[in-house]
């Protein structure tokens, strides 16, 4: 009986694997290549409103789900672009809800401040005159719904307070991550007033669980009696003193330190 060599049994195989695998990379691309070089590729701009097939695989059986939203960042261009969507429905569905409690006021980057005007007119019984899109500090939220960016609202707190907006919806409301930004001080000051806040975010902690502390106030501010006690649950916090002269004079501090 013939001595089987069993290691090179194995090279032969893992060899044979790694050509075919190569050869079906290589299929595909060039399959790839062939389908985009035939087809227009489409000029996707932020604020941009698409349709997005979403392949979901279960088990042995694969489906497509499909949702619209607005481009909120793209990177790279060509076949190589990658586009961010926001869902704006969801938002709007929520705020729908409380309809009877409008005036509302909606917060966004200003780059989707019209993408917002146009997927609320598209999904809800409001017209164009009830929408207003705010662009300036010299314009009024008079409007059954405003819509405004984050820098604007913090200009024009003033005008935003006396109106009593009692339903907010805050997109991207990572922006509100830091704690003593003039604009997350200003909004704090809106969500105070407000009965119904709704705030939306693909990434609401982008790097530190502290960044989430000042979201979670707008939404349930007695949660958390200050910052120090959620720090101290969530963020590793903990005291550390610190001596100091002034004048010969001997001082003692303690920090808190996350």
């Amino acid at each position: 009986m013939a001595k089987l060599n069993t290691q090179k049994i194995i090279k032969n195989v893992e060899t044979e694997f790694l050509q075919d695998f190569e050869k079906n990379q290589r299929t595909k691309a060039t399959e790839e290549k062939k389908y985009f070089k035939s087809k227009e590729i489409p000029n996707l701009q932020i604020g941009d409103n698409v349709k997005v097939g979403v392949k979901i695989i279960e088990g042995e059986r694969e489906r497509v789900q499909f949702y619209e939203g607005t481009i909120i960042a793209k990177k790279n261009s060509s076949i190589n672009t990658t586009i961010t969507v926001r869902k704006t429905l969801q938002g709007i569905a929520i705020a729908s809800h409380y309809r009877e409690e409008w005036p509302m006021l909606v917060i966004c980057p200003s780059s989707v401040r019209m993408s917002w005007a146009a997927e609320i007119m598209k999904w809800l019984d409001v017209s164009a005159e009830q929408v207003g899109v705010i662009m300036s500090s010299s314009h009024s939220v008079n409007n059954l719904v405003n819509i405004i960016s984050y820098d604007l609202a913090h200009r024009m707190i003033e005008q935003i307070e006396a109106r009593q907006f009692k339903v907010l919806v805050i997109d991207e409301s990572h922006y509100l991550k830091s704690r003593t930004a003039k604009r997350t001080k200003a909004i704090d000051r809106l969500v105070d007033r407000a009965s119904r806040v709704i705030l939306l975010s693909g990434t609401p902690a982008l790097s530190r669980p502290e960044e989430l502390y000042t979201q979670i106030r707008c939404l349930q501010p007695s949660l958390f009696s200050s910052f120090h006690s959620f720090a101290s649950r969530y963020c590793a916090a903990h005291k550390v003193s610190l001596l100091c002269t002034r004048d010969a004079t001997l001082f003692k501090y303690s920090l808190l330190i996350d």
